[in-house]
C-alpha cells in the first residue's frame, strides 16, 4: 500500500520499530535502540531512504521539551520515586512495586504513583496509597513530564517510555512487560541510561527492593546514568519531534 500511495503523496515516511517487513519509503523513523541499528533496515528499505534512528528522534509531547529546559542537572540523591507501569499493568507490578518499598521502612522516601483510568487493579493500589503517608496516587495524569522533572528515580515498564525518562534524565529501573520490550530495554541498559530488572514474571518484590536500596546507596552511579540519558537524547532542549520536523523540510528541499 505504500507503493500505492506513492503517486498520489509523491513521497512516503514510515515510523517502524520491528524491522521485520519491507517499506517503500523515502524517510524512515525508528526512535529505538537496538544492536546493529544501522543496519538492520538494510535488506528493508530503498537505498535512498533517509534513516532516523535512535531516542535523538524520540516523538515526546512538547511538555517534556518544556520541562528539560528548566531542568537542573540530578545530584543522584534518590528521595522522590516514580511509579508507573503504563495505563494498563495487568500484571499488576505496581502493588508488587509498593510493597517493595514499603518493606524498606526509608522515611526519607515518598512515592509517586501514577495508574491509567482503566487500570483493573486500581481499587487495590489506591487502598494501599491510602495506607501510606508517604505514597501519592495520580489517576490518568497528564503532568506526567512534570512528575518525571521532579522525581529522582523511575521504577516502570520498558517501551517508548523509556525515551521519555532519558530525555528528562531520569534513572530508572525497567521492568519488561512485552516482548518486543526486551530488546530495547537490554541495549538501553547496556548504554548506562537505566538497570534492567528482566521479565515481569521472573521480577520479585525482593529483588525491587534490593534494587531501589542500591540506587539510593549510589548517587554517583545514579547522577552517571542521569547523563548517560540525557547525552544520548534530542540535541538541547529540542524534542525528537522537533528533529524529525527539521529532517522532513531539509529533505524536502532537496527534492524540490
Amino acid at each position: 500500500w505504500e507503493r500505492m500511495l506513492r503517486p498520489i503523496v509523491g513521497r512516503v515516511m514510515v515510523i517502524d520499530d520491528l524491522a521485520d517487513r519491507p517499506h517503500a519509503c523515502e524517510l524512515l523513523l525508528d526512535q529505538n535502540l537496538c544492536p546493529r541499528m544501522d543496519v538492520r533496515y538494510d535488506d528493508l528499505i530503498p537505498a535512498h531512504c533517509l534513516r532516523l534512528f535512535g531516542p535523538r528522534y524520540a516523538l515526546v509531547r512538547d511538555e517534556f521539551r518544556q520541562e528539560r529546559a528548566q531542568l537542573e542537572e540530578r545530584i543522584g540523591l534518590v528521595h522522590k520515586i516514580l511509579l508507573s507501569f503504563g495505563g494498563v499493568d495487568h500484571a499488576n507490578l505496581t502493588a508488587r512495586a509498593l510493597t517493595a518499598l514499603r518493606s524498606l521502612d526509608d522515611s526519607d522516601l515518598t512515592v509517586t504513583v501514577v495508574l491509567g483510568a482503566t487500570n483493573q487493579h486500581r481499587e487495590e493500589v489506591e487502598a494501599m496509597c491510602q495506607g501510606w503517608r508517604q505514597a501519592e496516587l495520580h489517576i490518568q495524569s497528564n503532568q506526567m513530564a512534570h512528575l518525571m522533572a521532579t522525581s529522582d528515580l523511575a521504577i516502570g515498564a520498558g517501551g517508548s517510555t523509556t525515551w521519555e525518562r532519558a530525555y528528562l534524565g531520569l534513572p530508572s529501573l525497567v521492568v519488561v512487560v512485552a516482548e518486543n520490550q526486551r530488546e530495547i530495554t537490554e541495549t538501553a541498559a547496556q548504554c548506562g541510561i537505566c538497570w534492567n530488572l528482566g521479565w515481569h514474571e521472573k521480577v520479585s518484590g525482593e529483588e525491587i527492593a534490593a534494587k531501589v536500596r542500591e540506587a539510593c546507596a549510589n548517587p554517583q552511579s545514579m547522577r552517571k546514568m542521569s547523563r548517560q540519558a540525557l547525552a544520548i537524547s534530542a540535541r538541547d532542549y529540542q524534542t525528537g519531534a522537533g528533529e524529525v520536523a527539521n529532517q522532513l523540510v531539509e529533505s524536502t528541499l532537496v527534492y524540490a
